[in-house]
């Protein structure tokens, strides 16, 4: 039994999800990378920042715990006036071309009949889920995301509710559920988020995107595509200024995370971008923070807590 590890390692690193085929089209989870990514992804060059064993592992997590979740959960609420309708739908357009996956599609027994409606499920681990709990908001990303599965659900079976539902695994909230309700608006073809929900209770929110704004971005990507043009510029930032009001701004574990594992205060999407050397080499961006930069956020840090014995970036 000693190889069992290294066999569940091989499998978690050489798996390919069948889904996923020849390109043809956008993936709808990726329409908000920087169009300098997509540009690279779609010409399928090497990419200098790999995803390692660690992140595939996160990944094939969330994929089996979302399994569990239709399996165990949502296949069971027939009972509570719920019907599971099926999983996995295979959803896109033409013009652009690109394609996604609904996670579930669901009925609500009402007294006028059943009501369907469509759900995107997503999972939180660690700091990241307990920040998310404790301070609830509406990832636009992922709103956009639904919002383009929903315009197509609304085409073909005039469906305009879905909710985005987050299974958080943090130490502060293991096992929490947070759904952010959110309905297709075809008059202005915008998706609106309005409700984020919990097992407590709930609170009103008003985030809408124009869905049609991801369908410009892929047009203007395949235009440069078309032209062998590569895209100029990162869209987002790697480190944000460290200005006096953004210092100021920054949360706790921020400044601490910056001082002492030297994690760069900026977007995520540089962050985790599979060409983030390459990107910061045509940006002329040094990684990580200066002495001066550390010492200007140790200085925040000390305005903090005056009394602190932290004499300097370890």
């Amino acid at each position: 039994m000693r190889e069992f590890l290294g066999a569940i390692k091989e499998l978690v690193t050489n798996f390919k999800d069948p889904r996923l085929r020849d390109r043809r089209g956008h993936y709808a989870t990726s329409h908000g990378k920087c169009m300098r990514d997509q540009y690279w992804e779609w010409n399928k060059e090497p990419e200098t920042n790999p995803q390692d064993f660690v992140g595939k592992m996160k990944m094939s997590m969330g994929k089996w715990i979302e399994e569990g979740l239709k399996k165990y959960v949502l296949n069971r609420m027939h009972f509570y006036g719920y019907h599971l309708i099926s999983t996995e739908i295979p959803v896109g357009g033409s013009d652009p071309a690109w394609d996604g996956y609904i996670d579930a599609m669901m009925a609500k027994r009402t007294s006028g009949g059943w009501k369907k409606f469509i759900i995107e499920i997503k999972t939180k681990y660690g700091a990241g889920a307990s920040f998310f709990f404790r301070k609830k908001d509406v990832d636009k990303d992922y709103l956009m995301q639904i919002g383009l599965y929903l315009r197509e659900a609304y085409k073909k079976d005039g469906i305009v509710d879905g909710c985005i539902t987050y299974l958080l695994l943090g130490d502060a909230c293991w096992s929490e559920m947070v759904n952010i309700l959110c309905r297709y608006v075809p008059e202005t073809d915008e998706v609106h988020a309005y409700a984020i929900v919990t097992f407590d209770g709930g609170q009103s929110c008003d985030v809408k995107l124009k869905v049609s704004d991801a369908l410009k971005r892929w047009d203007k990507l395949n235009d440069l595509i078309q032209k062998k043009e590569q895209p100029a510029g990162h869209e987002y930032q790697y480190k944000y200024p460290l200005t006096d009001a953004m210092l100021r701004s920054a949360s706790e574990s921020a400044l601490t995370k910056a001082l002492d594992q030297g994690v760069v205060m900026g977007d995520w999407k540089v962050k985790y971008s599979r060409y983030k050397d390459k990107q910061l080499k045509l940006d002329g961006i040094s990684p990580g923070y200066s002495d001066a930069e550390r010492a200007k956020i140790l200085s925040e840090y000390k305005r903090r807590h005056p009394a602190s014995k932290r004499r300097k970036p370890k």
